[in-house]
């Protein structure tokens, strides 16, 4: 046994056999250049270039340990951690990298190796505390009890946790607890450092004690830390840059925790989102060693990737409702303070619909849209194909004018609210070339010819106005004089003018149409597009080949027999339409006047025709025959189609049917107007 006031430490190995070695002292020092230790220091290692190592041991051996005292210390081999002993169990110290960088070749040496095996110390300890089957004690003591200085370490006997002086305060490492396993009966001898003269416990390998004093382990600067050539796995240091206890892991140089994190970075992401909105990302500034608990106060929110990580990503269901998400931040030390964010969950707007696609009637350029009213957001029209205006862009069902005709125009109504997806709906709406439809009589049922005062019956068939007479407007020119010069020109039957009150004007095409080009409508609009007034009072026209079509389809019973073409000619059409055109009686036409019903309303009369000079000037089929111009040429310059009704069911014809061919320009026939 050592007595003296104070012992400086030169043995360079204490190799323990058979017996304890203590040193009996008020202080002891390790250091190379002679100074006395502190006198806060129950031992003092002091040095710059090396650090201290204390037993390094696997998990299995520190479990296996026998009857460890409170405050046994070991370097865990397995997790590179710091364990002690609270006198219940074990405890872990957790750390933090804070430097990968460490100097290489051969350390100084002339350390100082305390084992039971007498091997040298590790070049990079300025003390080597060695065994598998025993720890370190370090001063059991209070805070309190000692007067501290920075790197000083105590083991506190209130607290069961071991403490460090910074310089400023007391810093206690945060500790987890591992397990309570331990053996028992310990043996064996060690080195006791105290002023007591007391035996070293049995379970330490180095006993250091005192009520009022620590243990100063090597201090150093950061650079003079990351000097050390290839220090030890477990070597232990004081870092008197940052004030911090730290040792090497093997790989890097890490801190002994004694914080809770920080409060995280403000989080970053989207605050404002939608319901069903997925792969949302948000984060807070990473930091080292933390380990952070996202949670949401709102409901349908899922962390889908990266949940205990600083960098989540979420999804937010179609029933998600607004609320606050938060990160805490945590170590082995504890909870660090909440940061929040704010978040807003807005419903999808209501799905777009904008109604079905539009056919207008012909000619026609406007209309009226048919999208939804939205519950959840606000609506808009654009025009995306075409030309038109929308009047009111806003409102669901907002008049459109300034369509094109004809064309295709595409509307597409998108319902917003931001930030979800808007929802888009199209409609398209065709306009169709030609004239206006009539849109019927309007309840008339006479019409006045403002030129010459004649009055005319008319009539409503399907949604035509026809005249229901034939025209008699002109001044009456016999065939001898023939029809062309200025003004508009008639012919009566026969050269009788009574027979133009009776029957009508016989009119050649070209003076019918009044010198503008023929024209036909669509099948989906019969009127041409402009439609041709020709000798007709103003407000009506010259019916198209189409609009006779329709005609005919309006009036019998099988309409399909009448195409809307320009090839089905020569030929007696339908089954009882020429019929149901026809005046009943034999006033006007002959015997037996065959399926003359007049349903229609259409009171067509046998009025002849006049053949032209083409064909030579002459006028037939008086009582027997009605013929009709239409305003479509077939050659243009030399025919036109027309319309027949017949008396009879011969070879001449048949009575119930109409007939349809392209006839010579210079005919004279009747003329039927059809309201614009």
């Amino acid at each position: 046994m050592i007595r003296k006031e104070s012992a400086q430490l030169i043995i360079l190995i204490i190799a323990l056999f058979n017996f304890n070695s203590n040193v009996y002292s008020q202080n002891a020092g390790i250091n190379i250049t002679g100074a006395t230790p502190d006198a806060s220091a129950m031992l003092d290692i002091s040095s710059t270039v090396q650090g201290m190592l204390i037993p390094r041991l696997t998990d299995a051996q520190r479990q296996a340990l026998k009857d460890p005292a409170t405050g046994l210390m070991i370097y865990n081999t397995g997790s590179n951690e710091i364990n002690f002993y609270d006198g219940t169990g074990w405890q872990r110290v957790p750390g933090n990298s804070v430097s990968t960088t460490s100097a290489g070749g051969t350390g100084p040496g002339n350390g100082i190796a305390i084992n039971n095996n007498g091997n040298p110390p590790d070049a990079s300890a300025r003390l080597d505390v060695s065994a598998t089957d025993k720890g370190i004690l370090i001063p059991r003591t209070t805070q309190g009890s000692v007067t501290a200085v920075a790197g000083l370490v105590i083991y506190n006997t209130t607290t069961n946790k071991i403490n460090y002086y910074d310089g400023t305060s007391w810093q206690v490492p945060c500790s987890v607890f591992l397990d309570n396993n331990k053996g028992t009966g310990a043996t064996g001898i060690g080195v006791g450092i105290n002023a007591t003269g007391a035996a070293p416990d049995v379970s330490a390998i180095l006993d250091i004690s005192s009520a009022t004093k620590g243990l100063l382990i090597p201090r150093m600067t950061s650079a003079q830390r990351d000097a050390i050539q290839t220090p030890a796995q477990g070597l232990i240091v004081y870092n008197n840059t940052d004030n911090r206890i730290e040792n090497w892991i093997g790989t890097a140089w890490y801190e002994w925790m004694y914080y809770v994190p920080a409060q995280p970075s403000s989080i970053t992401g989207t605050s404002t989102l939608c319901q069903s909105q997925n792969g949302v990302a948000f984060s807070v500034v990473n930091v080292s060693g933390v380990t952070y608990t996202w949670s949401y106060s709102g409901t349908g929110f899922t962390c889908t990737s990266g949940c205990s990580s600083n960098s989540i990503t979420a999804d937010f269901s179609s029933t998600a409702t607004s609320g606050i998400l938060s990160v805490t931040p945590s170590n082995a030390c504890g909870n660090g303070t909440t940061q929040t964010l704010s978040v807003t969950v807005n419903a999808p707007p209501t799905t777009a619909n904008a109604g079905a696609d539009q056919t207008l009637a012909c000619g026609v350029s406007s209309t009226t849209l048919s999208g939804n009213s939205p519950t959840v957001g606000t609506g808009i029209w654009s025009v995306i194909l075409g030309t038109a205006s929308v009047t009111t862009p806003t409102s669901p069902t907002s008049a459109v004018t300034g369509l094109i005709v004809p064309a295709v125009a595409t509307f597409m109504w998108t319902i917003s609210n931001s930030p979800c997806p808007p929802s888009t709906a199209t409609v398209s709406i065709t306009t169709i070339a030609g004239g206006a439809p009539t849109s019927g009589c309007g309840g008339q049922q006479t019409m006045t010819d403002a030129r010459d005062g004649k009055v005319y019956n008319i009539v409503q068939i399907g949604t035509q106005c026809w005249m229901a007479q034939n025209l008699d407007y002109g001044t009456f020119v016999t065939e001898a004089i023939g029809q062309g010069a200025a003004g508009t020109q008639k012919y009566c039957y026969g050269d009788v003018i009574g027979n133009c009150t009776t029957y009508g004007g016989l009119y050649e095409w070209p003076e019918m149409m009044n010198g503008s080009p023929g024209c036909n409508g669509t099948p989906s609009c019969p009127p041409c597009t402009t439609p041709v007034q020709g000798v007709c009072p103003s407000g009506w026209h010259i019916p198209s080949h189409y609009e006779w079509n329709l005609l005919e389809k309006n009036v019998g019973s099988n309409p399909g027999a009448f195409p809307y073409d320009i090839t089905t000619q020569f030929s007696w059409l339908g089954t009882d339409e020429g019929g149901n055109l026809k005046e009943t009686g034999t006033t006007h036409w002959l015997a037996p006047n065959t399926g003359a019903t007049n349903t229609s309303g259409f009171t067509g009369l046998g009025a002849g025709f006049h053949q032209g000079p083409s064909s030579g000037i002459l006028f037939f089929y008086l009582k027997q025959y009605a013929f009709f111009w239409t305003a479509t040429d077939y050659i243009p310059g030399t025919n036109a189609w027309a319309r027949y009704l017949y008396y009879n069911n011969n070879g001449g014809g048949n009575g119930n049917q109409v007939y349809r061919d392209p006839n010579s320009l210079d005919y004279g026939y009747s003329v039927r107007c059809v309201k614009d």
